[in-house]
């Protein structure tokens, strides 16, 4: 099973509702991948693009700051089992870094989702995401 279907649309709208770009709007992404483990798991990974400077700084970019209701992205799962803030990267090969993470079931489908403070280093050349939403 490697087609999510229209459920994790859905979802990823969702939790970008529920994310609020400090700096003006900017678009969420999103990275997934089903992993076929015992745990039959969808591993949903949820950021904002970095900013760009217009103009002739055009290709300077930052991280964009985000506020993330939390009660909220929690209440998107009929079921959860966790929901964990990781405030820092655990060490060099964390490419996450600091993200707000929830395991649980949205419409019959195991999820781990995780909401992270930036894209991942490996995504911002690639075209990751399914899902852009502003």
């Amino acid at each position: 099973m490697d087609h999510p279907g229209p459920w994790l649309n859905q979802l990823v709208d969702a939790v970008a509702d529920c994310m609020t770009c400090l700096d003006g709007p900017n678009p969420v992404q999103c990275h997934y991948f089903f992993n076929d483990d015992e745990q039959q798991e969808w591993e949903v990974t949820v950021f904002g693009e970095p900013l760009s400077f217009g103009g002739r700084l055009r290709s300077l970019s930052y991280e964009a700051r985000y506020s993330v209701d939390v009660l909220s992205v929690a209440a998107l799962f009929d079921k959860i089992e966790s929901c964990q803030w990781q405030t820092r990267s655990i060490d060099s090969s964390d490419e996450l870094g600091p993200h707000v993470s929830c395991i649980g079931e949205v419409q019959g489908h195991r999820v781990w989702l995780r909401v992270l403070s930036h894209s991942p280093e490996r995504l911002r050349n690639e075209d990751a995401s399914i899902h852009s939403t502003e």
